[in-house]
């Protein structure tokens, strides 16, 4: 009789769960983006807290910027067909508002650069092989100049103003699905740093009016949040004060689908361990901090991450200088980064910056970041990258087997200066019977790990430095141990097996 009563409990819970899934879906629907402000935070804030719907396959992908691209007059083609090489499958765009509006309620104008990228960014993704994730970005002069704190009167018709603009570039761009809000409010010019702009609760106002205005136009879009800046006031780390503050604003946690952050690390001589236990710290924090979280956990997009090959350190934030590394290290962190990233579920896309070197000046680090140089020459990381991503997006059953992974409590310094493994090992299931462990060191100190596989275990598969590029470089064991001198790049050890293998014990 209790195993009944307790099947009847679970039942209950499970059809009151969907049927307050299905009113939320409704009720997204009903929203009214035209509401006085006031009304409309209050009507969001009652929504359920539900856990938001996860992608089907999680995103993987490079800041493109085609309007750019066409205004330097490449040939968009070509472009396209290296993204396509790359194996990624998202693209973060802008068309910024005070490009298209030069006047308050006035018309969208666009010159031939811009509508031969839009073109191109609608006919090519038409089918979403590739989500192309728009970036609504920046403010608009005609609408509020942003030095002054604005009346109630003049930020209304800012927002009224900033959903015309959505809507626009929605109806311009019918098959875009993806959209974040804003591009670092916590750090942006427009607002020529008056602090009590920056830090209070209008980008939260407006995120809210924008993801009712997105889901009213299109239920299945999904509305993210501004890409969280690094902060000046901490020394070039992230500003999780005011993310904190965001989330736990009226309405946001309910009208979210995803988490913005921007964890520009290399600025403080960050490594993608270090980016890690950032994360898990993050998650924690808002599980601890943000009222409702662990019943609406958002996933994290991080729409914008990356480090420059620049020739020399000129880029200061804070105390702290930015330093450019060289393109065989770029390769190694941006490779560990993004297998780091698909280790933890909750981190749902992962856009590097920059696909293509924005300039040709070696010593400047806004120059470099690109995997591509400004001649469309392929650095190691594009090579490197253009054989792991693809794997990744379809890879499954991730596990993060070597490594610090210790919850940090405390501050982002104190999460940012934790202590990293000499080692780290990711393990995750590339095919129906093969099973793959990435495994690399931290230091550039040379080290040999000796791998034992699980007794009686297939033949093991080595290849370094390249997951499935140089055949020649594999080998194969099938008893005893292996050992395999390790570098910043990952090392790749492939188990063919169609049950899950036991992990594989590598030591120092």
């Amino acid at each position: 009789m209790k195993r009944r009563i307790f099947a009847l409990s679970g039942i209950a819970l499970v059809v009151a769960a969907a049927s307050g899934y299905w009113r939320w879906q409704k009720r997204k629907k009903d929203w009214h983006y035209d509401l006085p402000q006031n009304e409309l935070l209050e009507q969001v804030a009652q929504l359920p807290l539900i856990q938001p719907t996860l992608l089907k396959k999680r995103l993987l992908g490079l800041n493109v910027n085609w309007i750019e691209q066409s205004r330097l007059r490449r040939d968009l083609t070509k472009v396209s067909t290296l993204l396509h090489q790359l194996g990624g499958n998202v693209t973060r765009d802008s068309h910024e508002w005070a490009w298209v509006q030069q006047k308050i309620n006035g018309p969208y104008v666009r010159d031939r650069f811009v509508t031969t990228a839009e073109d191109h960014i609608r006919n090519t993704y038409k089918n979403n092989e590739i989500e192309s994730l728009r970036l609504l970005c920046y403010g608009n002069n005609a609408y509020w100049r942003g030095e002054t704190m604005p009346t109630t009167a003049v930020f209304s018709q800012f927002i009224k103003g900033f959903i015309a603009y959505t809507l626009h570039i929605m109806e311009d761009q019918p098959n875009t699905r993806l959209f974040e809000v804003w591009n670092e409010w916590n750090l942006t010019a427009h607002f020529k740093g008056n602090e009590e702009i920056r830090r209070g609760s209008l980008y939260a106002q407006l995120f809210v009016h924008a993801a009712a205005a997105i889901h009213k136009k299109s239920p299945d879009a999904m509305a993210i949040t501004q890409g969280l800046a690094i902060s000046k006031e901490a020394n070039g780390l992230p500003d999780n004060e005011f993310l904190v503050r965001t989330l736990n604003h009226p309405g946001v946690l309910q009208s979210a689908d995803g988490i913005g952050l921007h964890p520009y690390f290399f600025k403080i001589n960050g490594s993608p361990e270090r980016l890690m236990n950032y994360l898990v710290f993050t998650r924690q924090q808002l599980l601890r901090e943000v009222k409702g979280y662990s019943e609406r956990t958002l996933p994290f997009f991080i729409t914008e991450t990356g480090f420059p090959t620049a020739e020399k350190s000129n880029f200061s934030i804070g105390s702290s200088w930015g330093y450019g590394i060289d393109e065989t290290l770029q390769a190694a962190f941006l490779t560990r980064l993004a297998i780091l990233c698909f280790s933890q579920s909750y981190v749902q896309g992962l856009v590097f910056h920059n696909f293509i070197d924005s300039g040709d000046n070696k010593e400047d680090i806004e120059h470099n970041f690109g995997l591509l140089h400004n001649d469309l020459t392929p650095k190691l990381a594009w090579r490197r990258l253009a054989v792991l991503i693809p794997v990744l997006i379809q890879a499954s059953e991730f596990e993060w087997i070597i490594g610090q992974t210790a919850e940090v409590a405390g501050s982002v310094k104190e999460a940012f200066d934790a202590s990293i493994s000499p080692i780290y090992a990711v393990r995750f299931r590339c095919g129906s019977n093969r099973w793959c462990t990435a495994v690399w060191a931290t230091t550039s100190k040379s080290s040999t790990a000796r791998v034992m596989p699980p007794q009686g275990a297939n033949s093991l598969e080595v290849c370094e430095k390249q997951f499935n590029l140089e055949p020649n470089t594999f080998s194969n064991n099938a008893s005893g141990h292996i050992s395999i001198k390790l570098g910043l790049e990952p090392v790749y050890i492939t188990q063919m097996q169609e049950t899950k293998p036991e992990a594989l014990q590598i030591m120092i």
